[in-house]
């Protein structure tokens, strides 16, 4: 009698045994994401987060991808290019990723692509603009789906070019996404505007992202000289400079801004009525400027959720979810080199527009935004972005000949480093 008790106590299990899924035994797919989320850009990681967050949730409720469930981890850059580096070798060695994803500064994108490259880790770049990654560096495993800085700074230099300004001067970060603004700005419209005169780089001072006290730097614009300024600061730091601008009359007086990377809704909000009017900015995303079905659905549920209006880095983290789950629908696995191979040429239907990555370079090709700024809108709590100038993808992409990539397969692991990779796109 007990065993027949026993039996009919462990036969539930039994079944349960037979009849699960083989799906229900498969370990979930991990994504890497690597932002910064302390100092003055944290703000930037969580916002990211909140987006993949989004993705991921939508994708577990429909299934996850190929059947698993989908899970993020994430690692703080501390936007500096070494910390970076340790970032992602953690992800990939002790979390066993499936996939990295993200990245803020333009320096740690340089120095985690080659990583990506080394350990046969697709990384889809959410953010960081450097040309490099897609360019001179480019590799097999790294992909971008935003836009990159050449992208960005030809529209830039299309709207300088019908400006009346005789000299540009700048105002960027410390580090290669300041510097590159300006080299490519300048490139740029020299072709359109031959007699275009720019402050030389001895003059020129760009801010730490450290800096709190922008008055020095505004300073020196207003001694420099130019009528023109492009400004390539972004988050607090855009915020600093333009309300300390104020008090110094930099905005009172007859001079021209470009704001490079300013329609986001972190600085438009934080600024409110502070936002000089009639200013150009550019950006990644700006959730007003597209009206498909697909941004809508994002930036409602992102409202819902969160209460607020999605930035360009809930966006980007968002595209990337989506991107990674296309290409494995796509390729049927989840096997790196499939993913690859999927990600080369995959279009599809982001928050910010419809995205083709291209298969040379893995560079996203997609339309660029600039809008001017116009009066306070209670209801957005910022400034209007209007009119808007939109530049088509095929106008704005450099040939891929331009870019310098001369893609860089990684070459065949040796047998003592193979232990590197084994098992991890087996799970």
């Amino acid at each position: 009698m007990c065993v027949v008790f026993a039996f009919r106590r462990l036969f539930p299990a039994i079944l349960f045994i037979i009849f699960i899924t083989p799906t229900a035994f498969a370990q979930p797919i991990k994504i890497g994401f690597l932002y910064v989320f302390s100092g003055r850009l944290a703000h930037y990681g969580y916002a990211a987060k909140q987006g993949a967050t989004l993705a991921i949730d939508d994708i577990n409720s429909k299934g996850g991808i190929l059947g698993r469930k989908v899970i993020g981890v994430y690692e703080d850059t501390k936007l500096d290019p070494a910390t970076g580096v340790k970032a992602a070798e953690k992800l990939i060695k002790n979390e066993r990723v499936d996939v990295l994803m993200g990245i803020v500064s333009s320096g740690v994108a340089k120095a985690v692509a080659p990583v990506a490259n080394e350990y046969k880790v697709p990384l889809i770049i959410t953010l960081a603009m450097t040309p490099d990654v897609t360019g001179k560096i480019c590799n097999r495993y790294t992909f971008r789906v935003s836009l990159n800085g050449p992208q960005n700074l030809r529209c830039a230099a299309k709207l300088a070019s019908g400006m009346d300004v005789k000299k540009w001067t700048t105002m960027g970060p410390d580090y290669l996404f300041g510097y590159q603004c300006w080299e490519y700005f300048q490139k740029y419209l020299k072709k359109l505007k031959p007699n275009a005169t720019f402050v030389s780089n001895d003059k020129i001072a760009y801010a730490p992202v450290s800096t709190t006290e922008f008055g020095p730097y505004i300073d020196k614009v207003l001694k420099s000289g130019a009528d023109g300024v492009l400004v390539s600061l972004y988050g607090g730091n855009l915020n600093d400079f333009i309300r300390q601008g104020w008090s110094k009359g930099l905005f009172d007086k007859k001079i021209k801004f470009l704001m490079n990377l300013a329609y986001s809704y972190d600085v438009l909000a934080g600024l409110g009525m502070d936002m000089p009017t009639g200013v150009w900015l550019g950006g990644l995303y700006w959730f007003e400027n597209n009206s498909d079905p697909l941004n809508k659905r994002f930036v409602d549920a992102y409202k819902a959720k969160y209460r607020i209006w999605p930035d360009y880095n809930s966006s980007g983290a968002y595209s990337g979810v989506l991107a990674y789950a296309a290409a494995a629908a796509k390729a049927g696995s989840i096997d790196a080199n499939s993913i690859v191979n999927a990600l080369e040429g995959l279009t599809l239907d982001l928050p910010a527009g419809m995205v083709t990555i291209r298969a040379e370079d893995h560079q996203a090709l997609m339309p660029a935004v600039w809008g001017k700024t116009g009066k306070y809108d209670p209801k957005l709590r910022s400034r209007t972005i209007k009119p808007l100038s939109v530049f088509q993808a095929d106008k704005i992409i450099r040939p891929i000949d331009e870019t310098e990539c001369k893609r860089r397969v990684a070459k065949p692991a040796k047998p003592e480093e193979k232990n590197k990779t084994a098992g991890r796109n087996e799970k």
